[in-house]
């Protein structure tokens, strides 16, 4: 038995990776009025006085990236799940973020697929949102999209594709 962690190589997206100026656009248009969008743009705006890029935020401080307004942390987990950027477990834990709901907002179709496969194998609707919660934090801490899947390329090995 293999008791070393193997693991193959990441396998290439069939679709291009969001950019982080691409996610930024789409957190400012999630808002459904001109006052919300206004208010992202300014949240946008000082994230990028803060931290600059998600480069910036990930070699600030842990105390540094929990002490902005929650605006900007709300906009970092949208980057963080959107873009693919991993992050400490430290700061999914201390965050308070919602990254199942980030998660679902950033992958909207594989989030419905989850939730009816998990109901029809029998977990109740809150074990279910608890299950999403899990994988999205996951997904934080490891830079892989929450829609990729994992399944074994041989006996001894796990391999990740899209």
């Amino acid at each position: 038995m293999n008791t070393g962690a193997t693991v193959a190589a990441v396998a290439p997206s069939r679709r291009r990776p969001t950019t982080e100026v691409i996610a930024i656009n789409r957190f400012i248009d999630v808002s459904d009025s001109a006052a919300g969008r206004n208010a992202r743009r300014s949240t946008v705006a000082g994230y990028r006085r803060v931290f600059g890029d998600l480069t910036g935020w990930g070699t600030a401080s842990l105390g540094r990236r929990l002490g902005v307004h929650v605006d900007i942390r709300t906009l970092v987990a949208f980057l963080i799940t959107a873009v693919g950027f991993p992050v400490d477990a430290g700061y999914v834990r201390a965050s308070g973020s919602w990254w199942g709901h980030y998660a679902t907002d950033v992958h909207p179709q594989f989030a419905d697929v989850f939730h009816r496969a998990a109901t029809t194998i029998g977990f109740t609707d809150v074990q279910v949102r608890s299950q999403w919660r899990t994988l999205a934090k996951i997904s934080a801490t490891t830079g892989i999209a929450s829609n990729h899947r994992c399944y074994p390329a041989s006996s001894s090995s796990w391999r990740w594709m899209p």
